[in-house]
């Protein structure tokens, strides 16, 4: 595939400063310092909220791991399959339709309302109705009636659609981030005084309804939307937007969930919970991601015909999500072996090896769904739905093999093997289409956090090979930790000390501006 030439005015250089960057990238200062700190304060709410609640979140997570057994987790890994799929149909890309549409009127958000109300209550008639089945297509008798009770949250979760589209739209995040962290809180403190009462599996069932009202209950009271009858010549093209975005999440959802279904068919319960739990494990730093995610659709549908924008909004994006989440992913495959069995016990040994392996590949994976915004925003949803097509097609079958030939293990390296040139396809076509050429993005945005993982890798290598054997495993765990976290730190003040005061200039610069509509709360 041959690039277009990249124009002129694209600051690229590898430590160009960013103040460059913002003066020559567009000639409306105001409105794009506008959007820039609508970003940074999103970003900067989701931030301060979600770190609060994170380290709650994360501690509950090992908490009940701890308490729970790998058949636990294999229950409700299950159930999520079921789950999830009927989720994305009945939500039908309603939520990130309001977000994105800047012509939407009150009308047709009512109508919209309606609509996620209708398919709420047909999700829970589908899950209740295909229960009986499921228990016995995956010869487990408990199954049935957690999908029942599970059922619940798609009629709780339809409240909540158009409201918190809405609220995005008009980029009102600080309220998004102090509602998501109360329900954080909530759900990370019942689901750790369950597990201690002995719920086992039903733990994480009675957690997850839960969660589903707090979030119905907050859009109904805080924020309510009334309901009106759908037309559908009113309604046919957010429809068919939303109709086009299901389609691209459908598929996702089938190759991505395709190796709990083949762990779930193949292996059974047990080896299907240690899987459940790395993945988790492994994409805990979504969290992270999100803080942004969630902020940048709005953000890059008021630049969506200036490609000069969205591409300095996706150097930067992609630059600060990498230089955040590349270590800690990192950090966690190479302490994997010590960080296990001191903190989750010895009945999780068998997640060992896939944590590892989904740990260090989920960097892959960071700026993957930025590339699938930026398609929605530009009108290239369609390709979305063909590639993600072709990843269903495709990673099931590598699975499979997986499967068939080491188990668990086997699975978590088709993610290795097969995925990257998927990704790779899509990455070359969504900078393709903005005029960024894959060379320079890799160069500029991920450059400094992969050279600074390396200096990092190459320090807990050492450290692990250097301690003594006789050395008590929290004290080489901790020690493994400090010198990586040293090391990576290090990296980026010696070589790119620059990089990092530009970024944390942007941030100080966008943040002192005032008169945006995204500070409202």
């Amino acid at each position: 595939m041959t690039l277009p030439p990249v124009p002129d005015d694209l600051p690229l250089a590898v430590g160009k400063p960013l103040d460059t960057v913002i003066a020559v990238s567009h000639p409306d200062d105001t409105a794009r310092t506008d959007r820039d700190r609508s970003l940074v304060h999103g970003v900067a709410w989701n931030g301060i909220v979600k770190l609060l609640v994170q380290a709650a979140a994360w501690g509950s997570t090992l908490v009940v791991a701890r308490l729970l057994s790998p058949d636990d987790y294999g229950v409700m890994g299950l159930a999520a399959l079921f789950l999830g799929l009927i989720e994305l149909v009945t939500e039908f890309g309603i939520g990130i339709a309001v977000a994105t549409r800047k012509d939407l009127t009150q009308h047709q958000a009512e109508e919209l309302n309606s609509v996620a109300a209708l398919m709420g209550i047909g999700g829970t008639l589908v899950i209740c109705a295909i229960a009986p089945l499921a228990g016995r297509f995956f010869h487990d008798s408990r199954l049935p009636a957690v999908l029942v009770a599970l059922s619940a949250t798609f009629f709780l979760s339809s409240f909540r659609s158009v409201p918190w589209g809405l609220l995005q739209r008009d980029l009102r995040f600080k309220r998004l981030a102090i509602y998501d962290g109360a329900q954080a809180l909530a759900l990370a403190a019942l689901s750790v005084v369950l597990a201690l009462l002995g719920f086992r599996y039903w733990t994480l069932v009675i957690a997850s309804v839960a969660s589903a009202v707090i979030s119905a209950t907050i859009a109904i009271t805080k924020h309510p939307v009334r309901f009106r009858r759908p037309r559908v010549t009113e309604l046919r093209p957010l429809l068919s937007f939303s109709g086009n975005i299901v389609g691209q999440r459908m598929a996702w959802y089938g190759y991505s969930n395709s190796d709990f279904f083949v762990a779930g068919k193949m292996l059974g319960s047990g080896p299907l919970g240690n899987y459940s739990l790395a993945w988790n494990l492994s994409h805990i730093t979504d969290k992270l991601t999100t803080l942004v995610l969630q902020v940048t659709p709005p953000v890059l549908a008021k630049v969506q015909d200036d490609k000069a924008e969205l591409r300095r909004y996706v150097l930067r994006i992609s630059e600060a999500m990498s230089l955040t989440v590349m270590p800690l992913m990192i950090g966690l495959a190479l302490v994997a072996s010590d960080f296990v069995p001191l903190v989750l016990g010895p009945q999780w040994h068998a997640m060992i090896f896939p944590l590892q392996v989904l740990s260090a590949y989920a960097i892959v994976n960071v700026v993957l769904p930025l590339f699938a915004q930026v398609l929605n925003v530009t009108g290239h949803e369609s390709f979305g739905m063909r590639h993600n097509i072709l990843q269903f097609i495709v990673m099931p079958c590598l699975f499979a093999i997986g499967a068939y030939l080491d188990g668990v293990n086997g699975i978590v390296l088709a993610w290795v093997l097969g995925h990257p040139f998927l990704g790779l396809r899509l990455a070359r076509y969504t900078l393709k289409s903005i005029d960024l050429p894959l060379r320079k993005y890799v160069l500029d945005a991920l450059g400094p956090a992969i050279i600074a993982c390396l200096a990092m890798s190459a320090a807990v290598i050492a450290t692990h090979a250097l301690l003594p054997s006789s050395t008590p495993a929290i004290a080489r765990l901790i020690g493994e930790i400090v010198i990586g976290a040293s090391a990576y730190l290090g990296t980026l003040l010696i070589f790119f000390s620059k990089r990092v005061a530009d970024i944390k200039g942007f941030v100080q610069q966008t943040a002192r501006l005032r008169g945006v509509s995204g500070a409202r709360t």
